[in-house]
């Protein structure tokens, strides 16, 4: 019985062979193989960062009347915020006044302290006296030093009443809202500039050395949208927790796709190995059988593609390195029409 099953199987492979090679060519599309300078990456998270991010906050103590909404669009110089001026303009008028007495104040003193330095001169006045009059002009002038700073003062808080953005953004989110009293230091609002943008992304220091002369990375978004991305800067600074070290890039020549706004997760592909020469395979010429991974390599004569099981290395670009192998650079592999392809059929390559 097991000489006759043995002998059905053998029969029936000779009949899909012979079947096979009395089939028509198979139109396929070949590639070569390469010997190419590789290097092992790694995917690490990135994100999309403001270069202006700022959290507003109030410089001055007073009822806030108004705040600009969430969502709004913000220029350089417009008015994010308005205050109630009214005890602040009393300060101001305070501080004016206080200016006022000692400039009048002063004046007497000059006048005191020439009338006591004549009288010195004829004897008339004593040396003491005349400086207890210079000394009280001093303090005097000093008095009004301090009045003119209050007063500058007074002047610049009265300003601030109507805060303005530092930068173009947009409002992100407000901590307050209007009628409430706040003191100084109070956060206020989020402004993000969403025009000025980088990609920061963290490397763990065991890269360093594969990343430092690095020019260009490649991210990638939630819709596989890849773009090519230049390199600022690379900060030298980790710490005993994360043992990373951030990395700064800023958009390449296909400028920045639509949907990357400030937040935006990415991907980025990291070199994590020095570069070596490695036999590499078309990410096409792959064919997933079971649990094998399937190379078909064509024959000398170009009739006919043998299959050949391949170990996988690791991938860069659309190449990938295959650990040891009999495919040899210069070979021709299949990257269309193998999936079809039954064994012992001839194929005709398309140009």
């Amino acid at each position: 019985m097991k000489h006759i099953l043995i002998a059905f199987f053998c029969t029936a492979l000779l009949a899909k062979t012979s079947l096979a090679q009395g089939m028509p060519p198979a139109l396929v599309k070949v590639q070569t193989v390469e010997e190419k300078s590789m290097v092992a990456t790694s995917e690490t998270a990135a994100s999309i960062v403001s270069l202006n991010d700022a959290m507003i906050s109030t410089e001055i103590s007073a009822r806030l009347l108004w705040i600009a909404e969430v969502g709004t669009a913000i220029k350089q110089g417009d008015v994010i915020a308005k205050f109630d001026k009214s005890l602040l303009q009393i300060n101001l008028d305070r501080a004016k006044a206080q200016v006022v007495r000692l400039k009048a104040d002063l004046a007497f003193r000059e006048d005191e302290l020439k009338r006591q330095q004549s009288l010195s001169k004829s004897d008339f006045a004593s040396k003491s006296r005349l400086q207890a009059v210079r000394s009280q002009r001093d303090m005097t002038n000093a008095d009004l030093m301090n009045a003119k700073a209050t007063l500058a003062q007074a002047e610049r808080e009265l300003r601030l009443t109507e805060l303005t953005a530092p930068f173009d953004g947009h409002v992100a989110f407000k901590m307050a809202s209007s009628g409430a009293y706040l003191s100084r230091g109070n956060n206020l609002l989020r402004l993000v500039d969403t025009s000025g943008r980088e990609v920061s992304l963290s490397i763990p220091i065991r890269f360093l050395p594969f990343v430092a002369n690095l020019t260009t990375v490649v991210v990638k978004d939630e819709f596989n949208r890849l773009s090519e991305m230049t390199v600022r800067a690379l900060v030298p600074v980790s710490d005993s927790k994360s043992r990373q070290v951030e990395m700064r890039l800023e958009a390449g020549p296909s400028g920045w796709p639509l949907g990357w706004i400030v937040g935006a997760p990415l991907t980025a592909s990291i070199p994590a190995s020095p570069s070596e020469n490695r036999i590499a395979v078309p990410r096409d010429a792959m064919i997933i059988k079971g649990s094998s991974i399937l190379v078909y390599k064509v024959s000398p004569d170009n009739k006919q593609a043998i299959p050949l099981r391949v170990d996988l290395d690791y991938a860069s670009g659309a190449f990938i390195a295959i650990k040891k192998t009999d495919l040899k650079a210069g070979d021709k592999v299949l990257i269309s029409g193998a999936e079809r392809l039954m064994p012992g059929q001839p194929i005709m390559i398309q140009e």
